[in-house]
């Protein structure tokens, strides 16, 4: 199924590259015209020899005549000389409409493919058709966009407790700690959501209208982040460390228990002393004894079986 889609992706892009600008050549062609005088012409140049203009067709270029007198009786020739062309201008060398091969290429409206990276994924970060999610061709990956819109609904523990309703069975671990005088929330998934499986770590504050809910974290608060999901003891996807507010990753058809993932995470915090509070909250927490930790400066990496 992997190769079917990356096959059907790479067909659409290799298709539309074909719509280049195609350019069609003039064709000019010089001609010679030779003109016969009529008998009362050729009388007049005899008597008094002048230049005459020739008989020229409407279409032809200016030309230059040359008339010589003949004796009495003889028609007279006007053959036409063509002018010297003028100097035609430069023509500009032709531009196509065709972006670069490793340009990220919008083939769709709300659809731009990055061959470079294999990756498909939707304009101003707010995910593919502007549905918050992104796709990874050479993971099979779903994976959350950085502007998506689930970030406006934030996060409570009502969101989990229905999960199941959404055939949603995963497990999760919330880290509550207190910064700069705010209250923050790292937060961690891993199972079954619906017909993938997959894994998140979010970062949240709490909000100011209600101390059981939170919102994701503004840009100024985002922090570097990495995420491992391993599925059976084998490695099953992998995001690279950036700077995120949530980062996931969902492999579509597979169905598995939350038991049977390993999330690992590097996360680094704003300074030492955010991270020492991470640290000390996550190590009273009850229900996260199960999450182990190391820590070099203000990265406090993360390992949740």
């Amino acid at each position: 199924m992997k190769k079917t889609r990356k096959a059907f992706f790479s067909l659409t892009a290799a298709f539309l590259m074909l719509l280049t600008v195609v350019q069609v050549p003039v064709l000019s062609t010089d001609r010679k015209a030779c003109a016969v005088l009529p008998e009362t012409e050729i009388r007049a140049v005899q008597t008094a020899p002048a230049a005459v203009e020739p008989l020229t067709e409407p279409a032809a270029p200016a030309q230059k005549q040359t008339i010589a007198a003949q004796p009495t009786g003889t028609a007279v020739l006007a053959e036409s000389t063509p002018a010297a062309p003028e100097p035609r201008a430069a023509q500009p060398a032709a531009v196509s409409a065709q972006p670069a091969a490793d340009e990220p290429q919008t083939i769709l409206p709300g659809i731009i493919y990055d061959e470079e990276n294999g990756v498909l994924y939707g304009p101003n970060g707010k995910g593919l058709l502007y549905a918050g999610f992104d796709y990874d061709m050479n993971q099979d990956l779903f994976y959350s966009s950085l502007n998506c819109w689930q970030k406006a609904f934030g996060y409570n523990n009502l969101y989990d407790t229905l999960a199941p309703l959404g055939t949603m069975i995963f497990d999760n671990r919330a880290v509550y700690f207190n910064y700069g005088g705010v209250n923050w929330m790292l937060k961690l998934w891993k199972g079954q959501y619906g017909i993938t499986s997959g894994a998140e770590v979010g970062m949240y504050k709490q909000s100011i209208l209600s101390s059981t809910h939170y919102k994701g974290v503004s840009e100024e608060d985002f922090v570097m982040m990495d995420l491992t999901l391993y599925r059976h003891g084998e490695l099953y996807y992998k995001r690279e460390p950036q700077m995120h507010w949530w980062l996931s990753g969902f492999i579509l058809g597979d169905v598995t228990v939350p038991d049977n993932l390993r999330l690992e995470t590097n996360v680094t915090f704003k300074d030492a002393e955010m991270a020492g509070a991470f640290l000390l909250a996550l190590s009273m927490g009850e229900d996260t004894q199960d999450v182990l930790y190391t820590v070099e400066g203000s990265t406090v990496s993360l390992v949740w079986q």
